[in-house]
């Protein structure tokens, strides 16, 4: 073959490669040393440079609803009185009533009780509070709260009482508490005792209001760190870790060494802790018999606790009080 003919069948060849390529073939991707890089100057066209888009700044969002409501908030022991919250809102009361405490009937759209020195007080849902007994009285300081709004967490004790707000801000009322939570934010969830209030922060440090009482003060309890849930009571205080540990700090010595994979604890006249498979860790022997216990509460002569099924069990069947309670069904956090 002439270098003619060669010359015009590598030609033609290359024609044909041309044409099939534009009959809907895959075309070939340049190699990429051969792509221009941004700001480089192609046959006289500047290739643009690329931009960073810029966003706005994304505001920190306030803490909306951060408190997880738990079965605890379900019961409480009052003075003389117990109170149950049922899965529907609604509220019943066990005791002798003489000052109102148990005139919570006509309470709907509950979520939380809780039982204090002749009165009793509770939280709805659309963030307002209740009360029965001697806090009705406007000469009572417990009254003022009637006026909260935007409350989604609270604890009482009898002369202490402390209110979570929707933005992680912290109010009270009794135990020296007018200006005492000024600086405290993004709170998670709110303890008291009759002269003590401990907050828990969402990074799970702590905080504290009040004086120290019997086996513990202030400076321990704010030491801890990685908290993940809290309770008071006067007798002592009672933490749990993140890694499902306890940390304790009461008047008398409560061994928590075998204490683990805990998911709920409980402060009272004696410290409770429930592990995930259902084990109940306690320093009190009248709960040794306990089965299915998801809350308990106690104060200096009764305790009560929540079972798995909505039923109360109590310390003693033979008083009236707990006779009482005995029969109360669908006991719970309403839905």
């Amino acid at each position: 073959m002439t270098d003619m003919k060669r010359g015009l069948a590598v030609l033609l060849i290359g024609s044909m490669v041309l044409l099939c390529g534009c009959g809907g073939q895959e075309s070939v991707i340049p190699d990429a040393m051969n792509t221009p890089n941004t700001g480089e100057t192609v046959g006289g066209i500047g290739v643009p440079v690329e931009t960073e888009v810029e966003t706005e700044p994304q505001e920190e969002s306030a803490l909306s609803l951060t408190h997880i409501p738990k079965p605890a908030d379900a019961i409480s022991v009052g003075e003389n009185h117990f109170l149950g919250l049922r899965k529907d809102g609604t509220v019943v009361a066990a005791g002798r009533g003489e000052y109102g405490e148990c005139d919570v009937d006509s309470w709907t759209d509950v979520i939380k009780v809780r039982g204090i020195w002749r009165s009793s007080i509770g939280l709805k849902k659309d963030g307002t509070m209740v009360m029965a007994g001697n806090a009705m009285d406007e000469s009572d300081s417990f009254h003022q709260i009637l006026e909260w709004t935007d409350i989604v967490d609270f604890d009482a004790a009898d002369s202490n009482m402390a209110a979570l707000k929707s933005d992680g801000t912290v109010v009270g009322v009794g135990y020296r508490s007018d200006t005492a939570y000024v600086d405290w934010t993004r709170v998670v969830k709110v303890v008291t005792n009759s002269s003590a209030t401990v907050g828990l922060r969402e990074d799970g440090t702590v905080l504290y209001h009040g004086s120290g009482s019997k086996g513990y003060n202030k400076e321990l309890i704010t030491s801890w760190t990685d908290i993940a849930d809290i309770d008071i009571h006067d007798e002592g205080v009672i933490a749990l870790k993140t890694d499902g540990t306890v940390l304790i700090a009461y008047n008398k010595e409560i061994d928590i060494s075998g204490w683990k994979n805990v998911v709920a604890i409980f402060a009272g006249e004696d410290a409770m802790a429930i592990a995930e498979d259902g084990t109940i860790y306690t320093s009190a022997d009248y709960a040794a018999d306990w089965t299915d216990i998801i809350a308990y509460d106690s104060d200096d002569i009764f305790a009560l606790a929540l079972r798995v099924d909505g039923t109360i069990v109590t310390t003693s069947d033979s008083n009236s009080l707990t006779g009482q309670s005995g029969s109360w069904t669908n006991i719970g956090i309403p839905e």
